[in-house]
């Protein structure tokens, strides 16, 4: 059906991709077997990636992925604590500040009415 399998994918972090053979404008999604798809496929192995045809289950013959080292083995999805998480700290370099910040820090009117009414005065148009 076209429709993904998981929210956990290769795709998500830049590791995989999904291919068809083509000629011209014409796909077809059934060359993967042939001789031309059989020698992309293993350049592609002898790279380093895995194929989705070779899987067992859901097979994905469209599917190419580079299983890099410690790809899977993070906890996403498993419950993983929070508790260890790193809290911003506070930044008075006013230089790195973003606008509502910097207006906050000066006492200024940082309301989206008054931020879009200065964007007028200084020519910013669509604000």
């Amino acid at each position: 059906s076209g429709a993904s399998q998981t929210m956990r994918s290769y795709h998500l972090v830049g590791q995989a991709l999904d291919f068809v053979m083509a000629k011209g404008k014409t796909v077809d999604w059934g060359a993967y077997r042939s001789d031309k798809g059989k020698k992309f496929v293993a350049k592609a192995k002898s790279l380093g990636f895995e194929w989705g045809g070779d899987w067992s289950g859901f097979v994905d013959n469209p599917h190419l992925q580079f299983n890099y080292k410690g790809y899977g083995t993070d906890t996403f999805g498993k419950g993983a604590s929070t508790s260890n998480a790193s809290k911003p700290s506070a930044n008075t370099n006013t230089n790195s500040l973003g606008l509502v910040d910097y207006m906050n820090l000066n006492k200024l009117d940082s309301s989206f009415a008054n931020r879009k009414k200065l964007a007028t005065s200084y020519g910013i148009k669509n604000y």
